[in-house]
């Protein structure tokens, strides 16, 4: 059947009608949607049996109409009006019978989407979203031919627009710990034909859907064309957010994007530096520094971010503390181990810290000692060393060939100073490798130890110092060969004072003392028959005749375990006359002993791994 004409409508409304369609009709976006079902008041002319129970909608563009009626309806005209224009549907051939009619049974007949087009957008009367009082009038006509008299209903219902809610992006970034951002999207139109002229100051809602109180933040900043942005929202790594608006009376309805946004962290780049110093087994520490990049600049990481190195079974782990440092105790494993040292994404860090990974070769080195030492010091200013360098721990090689230093101080507390070095070499004395070594000594009273400073695969190891180490020291005083020019065949006399040094210088009593003689004060010999002893002062005087011409004269004493050797001055004596044939053979002496007094300093000097031994006789 056609539309019912336009002249049918007061003149009224056909203007209304008119503007309306101007205003609405280019802007066919928006949903249609019909409020909850309403019961239509029964007219006067319900006696022909016409009687509307209902007009409802979904919004989806639906039009729903529940009418019941002795015959079959052939025609009706729906009047809409929302006080500022009506509008009519007049074709009831765009309304479909939803079953079979039954006489006086509520019938139902819908306008579907499909034909909402033509009815409510540019093409018909550009219905536009509000309240709308509605007037019905319908005709029965047995014979389809002519209409009946037409029965006038009157109800009212809302007419509201869907609006279509949509995000601006499936994921956004955050680089810290709740940090506040905006979420942003758009009203982009309606989801049926009817949609306001301007979406600015609609209420829109973003919410956090993974946190279990589901927070929520809100703006009423919408521009006019429907874009929106959400200021402060938390950011929070993995949760994900929906955007809403709710209903506005009139207006439209509530609705909600129908894909949520999700927080992704965007991680700084991060490195590590790291190192392992050599150290004894056990007592090994790495230490390092995380740091991060931003923009063109490493920064040291905040403190709190966990670091774990691992090498086969074994791991340690440590967080960083001010600067990003870190340090981590390393268990006791002997030889070169690769440490790899790793980070994990943070989020717990200001800015987000992205894992990272870095190897370290760390070395420990095995354990020796140094026992049994001891020193002694003999007559002759030679102090000898001995001791054994092993092992501390059974699956260690055994140390050979280490540098030994020696050391010494005068007092029982104070700065150890070196006096020379031993190789330590397998020998069958100990369990690992013997240190063997003599020198001259440093002082007459002195504390020594063995000292091992470590080397690429052994630590350093000292030995236990030993007691006091002393002999007295000795020298001759006002020793004299006199006279000084003597005839042939006549007497000379040697005399002078042996002492050794206590708390202070004392005659050293009871002694021999081997008279010297020399021509070039290169050879010196002794003669048997001079050997006189000291008396209880320690002086001693010999007086015989000189047959051996003019020579040198000295004196020496052998020494013993208590005391050291010792040589007197040289004398020079000038003989007058042809020595005698008489005189006894002199006996060459043996090259340690030379007439010179014992020396104040040492002087040590090492060659092959001892000392070279410079004893005060041969200097």
């Amino acid at each position: 059947m056609p539309r019912r004409p336009a002249s049918l409508l007061p003149a009224a409304a056909r203007v209304l009608q008119a503007r309306w369609h101007r205003r609405w009709g280019p802007a066919a976006l928006g949903a249609l949607a019909l409020a909850s079902p309403l019961i239509m008041a029964a007219a006067p002319a319900a006696a022909q049996g016409i009687r509307f129970a209902s007009v409802s909608g979904d919004g989806s563009g639906d039009l729903t109409i529940t009418v019941s009626s002795p015959s079959q309806l052939t025609d009706w005209t729906l009047s809409l009006s929302n006080g500022s224009g009506s509008y009519p549907i007049d074709d009831f051939t765009d309304f479909t019978d939803q079953g079979a009619f039954t006489a006086n049974q509520p019938q139902t007949y819908m306008l579907n989407a499909a034909d909402a087009a033509s009815v409510f957008g540019a093409a018909g009367i550009g219905l536009p979203p509000g309240s709308y009082t509605v007037t019905a009038t319908a005709a029965t006509d047995s014979n389809g031919d002519t209409l009946g008299a037409q029965q006038v209903m009157q109800g009212a219902f809302s007419f509201l627009a869907q609006p279509v809610l949509a995000l601006s992006s499936s994921t956004f970034e955050t680089t810290e710990p709740d940090q506040p951002v905006s979420v942003g999207g758009q009203l982009t139109g309606c989801a049926t034909l009817s949609c306001p002229a301007s979406w600015a100051g609609a209420l829109v809602a973003v919410t956090d859907v993974t946190a279990a109180s589901t927070p929520q933040w809100t703006t009423t900043d919408t521009g006019s064309s429907g874009d929106f942005s959400v200021a402060g929202v938390t950011g929070i790594p993995g949760h994900s957010y929906s955007a809403s608006m709710p209903a506005v009376p009139g207006v439209s309805l509530a609705a909600t994007a129908p894909s949520a946004t999700q927080d992704v962290p965007q991680y700084a780049e991060t490195s590590i530096t790291a190192r392992a110093a050599p150290a004894p087994y056990g007592k090994q520490s790495l230490t390092g520094q995380l740091t991060y990049q931003s923009e063109l600049t490493q920064n040291p990481a905040p403190p709190g971010v966990p670091v774990t190195a691992t090498s086969g079974s074994h791991e340690v782990s440590t967080t960083t503390g001010a600067d990003g440092q870190f340090r981590l105790a390393l268990p006791a494993i002997a030889g070169t181990t690769n440490w790899q040292l790793t980070t994990r994404n943070n989020l717990t860090t200001t800015p987000f810290l992205a894992g990272t990974m870095y190897s370290v070769p760390a070395t420990q080195l095995w354990p020796v000692k140094i026992t049994g030492f001891t020193a002694s010091l003999n007559r002759f200013g030679q102090v000898t060393v001995a001791g054994c360098l092993s092992a501390a721990i059974k699956a260690a090689p055994q140390p050979e060939f280490a540098q030994i230093q020696i050391q010494w101080r005068s007092r029982r507390a104070g700065r150890w100073r070196e006096l020379g070095t031993v190789n330590a070499t397998r020998g069958t004395d100990c369990a690992g490798a013997s240190v063997y070594g003599y020198g001259s000594a440093p002082a007459t009273s002195a504390y020594y130890r063995a000292y091992f400073p470590g080397d690429s695969v052994y630590a350093a190891a000292v030995s236990v110092r030993t007691e006091r180490v002393w002999i007295y020291r000795t020298r001759f005083r006002s020793f004299r060969a006199v006279p000084r020019p003597v005839n042939a065949g006549s007497k000379i006399t040697i005399s002078g004072t042996l002492q050794y040094r206590g708390r202070r210088w004392r005659g050293l009593r009871r002694q021999l003392v081997w008279i010297l003689l020399s021509y070039n004060r290169t050879q010196w010999f002794f003669i048997a028959q001079l050997r006189p002893r000291t008396n209880r002062r320690g002086a001693f005087s010999m007086s015989f005749p000189d047959f051996y011409g003019s020579a040198y004269w000295s004196a020496a004493f052998q020494g013993s375990r208590r005391y050291f050797e010792v040589s007197a001055p040289v004398r020079w004596v000038r003989v007058r006359g042809g020595a005698s044939a008489l005189r006894p053979s002199p006996v060459r002496l043996p090259a340690r002993i030379r007439p010179v007094n014992w020396p104040s300093a040492p002087r040590p000097d090492a060659i092959g791994g001892a000392w070279r031994f410079v004893l005060p006789a041969q200097r």
